[in-house]
């Protein structure tokens, strides 16, 4: 239904209301009218009757006609009763409670007007149905009059005697009412069309146009178009409206404008949380309220082994992936959970262990999902394993530092007396040859200790001119008599090989790496082929990442299991080993350290079951190549003067060096310690041309003797001798007022050196 109607039936109804109450107000009024009149016209009729009345009773009677000649003088109730039968439609009646007449008595109705009359009254009206017919009943007293008494004698004057009444229909009244009530029915009915028709019209024309105008409106701003503005004119309510819509447009517009910077707000943020999403170094997990995997970022994918999302979606996170009932029962009670080292189940096979931390999103009465990082620890749990090796090699350096230092000691008293011997036998005897080998071995005892030196610390590289080939020869007789006998050591050298610029040891302790590899992989046994060869590199060979000239190559090859091509791509990574428990990781990674450091490189190539070979190319020298014969030993001649105090806490150490002093010609002195040192210098001190000073003793201990030997008078000449090879340790000394480091072990030749070289003339 439009508004229109609604506006008009509204008012109409209004109208029909007040019509209505209007017209019962009317009928009332008409009918109290009807009524007022009814009563006037019966009042008015029983004034004719009483006026006739009094004109009878005043003239003593009147004289009716009886017949042709005779007349009946009637009193005036007979005239009002004759009245009855000349009236049409109207009765009159004569009535008391004491009638002459016994026609004259009240019914119940006239009874009730006389009792009015007794209270006072002057009048009584009322209406009547009597046979379906409605009447007027009129009724007023009639009151004793002078000539009333001679027919009523005894009645006082004044006093009601009865009652004059009259009767009549007032059906015509009643209709005439009805035809005019329907008439105004009628009008008002006209009126209300009229209205109803004229508000419709004034609504179609001053406030549906403009509802409509502003429907109109409304449906732009619905789709979309928030440049529409109203301006109605007319009644303030359509200003006030005008102004309302265009406030709510600009509020749009507003919120409009709010909510696309919130928009762009929002997909700046959602591409930010995306890209630490999607970039994050940590797996990142999203669960529903079962468990099961919704979203997942690439590292998440990567740590369980998967190509894709879809490999993950909808797997059971807690129950596939990592089977904890009792972690997710606890996490799905809200709250946070940190678990670490977890062991999960990869998707492709196998295991990683991973540092998890979940929380829950929602409340505990609504948990729509879950929330998760985690983090691969495995590469750190191989770290600390790593760790744990190398401060264990760090441990073993220096139990290795130690334990060289008291071989050293050893070796020191035992190579001087050979030494000794030495030079007290023939040289052509069986004795002298054994102990010549005794020497040899000895020698090699030294260069043990020296690489157990090496091992337990840095040393500054002593690079000089080194023949690759002896190097070679001598590490294969150590191979040859360590190695397992179902290794057969095959060396093959070119005579002709050039010397390189090198660290002896440090070339020895990377040949020794590869040997030991070489042995590891072949425990079935096998052929380890040692190999020396000149070549020359050219401009295009880049291979190596060498430039090009001359290279000395050292090939060490075997023939055990092999490497296939991602271990050859990673041997030498730190603490990157195959070996499992028995290897560290190191070996290579310090061979290929020092062959670079040589300006050198290693070529290595491989196949699974069929062996490994390693090519180690080294700078040829062009410095021109001098073959140096085996040295021979030889006295020093020189003889010295003067006393040698020797200092050691090792008897044998001590005897042996105070023996080949003796042997220079030089009176030896011996002390024990660094207190019995002290005291020895300080009561000859003049005569004392040297001092072998051990660094490492009970008590005071070498450079504490050192300290108070330098504040004494005569300054002495101090020579520290130590198990150590330590380049600062050496310096130290040295800045502490000693002149020379003589390193154990050492033969007469050296000592002879030390003391020549300290001592002078």
């Amino acid at each position: 239904m439009s508004l229109r109607v609604k506006g008009a039936l509204l008012v109409s109804t209004v109208l029909l209301v007040v019509l209505g109450i209007g017209g019962c107000v009317l009928y009332r009024n008409m009918h109290n009218l009807t009524y007022y009149l009814l009563k006037n016209k019966a009042a008015t009729i029983v004034q004719q009757v009483f006026t006739i009345r009094e004109w009878v009773s005043g003239h003593g009677g009147v004289y009716v006609r009886k017949g042709e000649e005779r007349f009946v003088l009637q009193v005036p109730a007979f005239v009002t009763k004759e009245l009855t039968k000349y009236s049409s439609g109207v009765r009159y009646r004569l009535f008391s409670f004491h009638p002459i007449n016994p026609e004259n008595a009240p019914d119940p109705l006239e009874k009730k007007a006389l009792k009015s009359f007794a209270d006072g009254d002057e009048e009584f009206f009322t209406l009547m149905e009597r046979g379906g017919k409605r009447f007027a009943v009129y009724v007023t007293p009639l009151r004793v009059t002078p000539a009333c008494v001679r027919c009523h004698p005894g009645a006082r004057v004044g006093s009601v005697l009865g009652g004059l009444g009259v009767t009549f229909s007032v059906e015509r009244e009643m209709r005439t009412m009805l035809r005019y009530g329907i008439s105004l029915g009628l009008g008002g009915v006209a009126v209300l069309f009229v209205i109803f028709f004229m508000v419709a019209f004034l609504l179609d024309r001053e406030v549906v146009g403009k509802i409509r105008e502003v429907e109109g409106a409304f449906a732009r701003v619905f789709q979309g178009d928030l440049e529409v503005r109203l301006a109605l004119e007319g009644a303030a309510e359509f200003s006030s409206l005008s102004r309302g819509f265009n406030r709510m447009v600009e509020r749009l517009c507003e919120q409009e404008r709010e909510q696309e910077r919130m928009t762009e707000r929002l997909k700046l943020e959602k591409e930010k949380f995306q890209r630490l999403f999607e970039g994050a170094m940590e797996g990142i997990f999203f669960l529903d309220k079962d468990g099961k995997v919704r979203d997942v970022n690439p590292e998440g994918l990567r740590l369980l082994g998967c190509e894709d999302k879809g490999e993950l979606q909808g797997r059971d996170f807690f129950g596939d992936l990592c089977p904890s009932v009792e972690l997710f029962l606890k996490l799905s009670s809200g709250g946070e959970v940190r678990e670490s080292e977890v062991v999960l189940r990869r998707v492709s096979g196998g295991e990683v262990v991973v540092d998890m931390f979940w929380f829950s999103v929602g409340d505990l009465h609504c948990i729509w999902g879950y929330w998760g990082t985690i983090r691969d620890v495995s590469e750190e749990k191989s770290l600390e394993r790593q760790l744990i090796k190398a401060q264990r090699m760090e441990a073993l350096g220096v139990l290795a530092g130690g334990i060289a230092h008291d071989f050293n000691n050893i070796l020191s008293g035992v190579l001087g007396f050979v030494e000794l011997c030495l030079d007290e036998v023939p040289r052509d005897s069986q004795v002298y040859e054994r102990l010549n080998m005794c020497l040899e071995a000895l020698k090699r005892g030294s260069g043990l200790a020296s690489q157990l030196l090496d091992f337990a610390r840095a040393r500054e590289d002593q690079m000089r001119l080194l023949d690759l080939n002896l190097l070679v020869k001598e590490l294969s007789k150590i191979l040859k008599e360590t190695l397992p006998k179902m290794i057969e050591v095959d060396v093959q050298l070119d005579p002709q090989l050039k010397f390189v610029m090198a660290d002896p040891a440090q070339i020895h302790q990377a040949l020794l790496n590869l040997c030991i590899n070489a042995r590891d992989a072949m425990p079935q046994g096998g052929r380890l082929l040692l190999k020396t060869e000149n070549i020359t590199l050219e401009e295009e060979d880049t291979r190596l990442d060498l430039p090009p000239g001359n290279y000395v190559v050292l090939t060490v090859s075997d023939t055990g299991c092999g490497m296939d091509e991602e271990t050859v791509k990673r041997i030498f990574e730190p603490f990157f080993t195959t070996k499992k428990e028995r290897g560290t990781g190191l070996g290579l990674t310090i061979t290929n350290s020092i062959v670079k450091s040589h300006g050198g490189a290693i070529e290595v190539k491989s196949q699974v079951e069929k062996g490994t070979t390693f090519r180690v190319y080294l700078p040829a020298s062009e410095v021109k190549e001098e073959r140096a014969g085996k040295d021979v030993y030889t006295f020093f001649s020189r003889k010295g003067v003067g006393k040698v105090l020797v200092v050691d806490d090792e008897p044998m150490v001590r005897d042996s060096v105070a023996a080949m002093v003796a042997r220079l010609g030089y009176e030896p002195i011996k002390a024990s310690s660094g207190e019995e040192a002290l005291e020895i210098y300080r009561e000859e001190g003049k005569e004392i041309v040297a001092v072998l000073l051990d660094l490492y003793m009970p008590g005071m201990g070498g450079i504490k003797a050192l300290e108070k030997l330098m504040k004494m008078e005569p300054r002495p000449r101090v020579i520290i001798s130590s198990g150590y090879k330590d380049k600062e340790l050496e310096e130290a000394v040295r800045e502490m007022g000693a002149l020379a480091y003589l390193s154990k072990p050492y033969g007469q030749k050296d000592l002879s050196e030390i003391l020549w070289k300290v001592v002078g003339d």
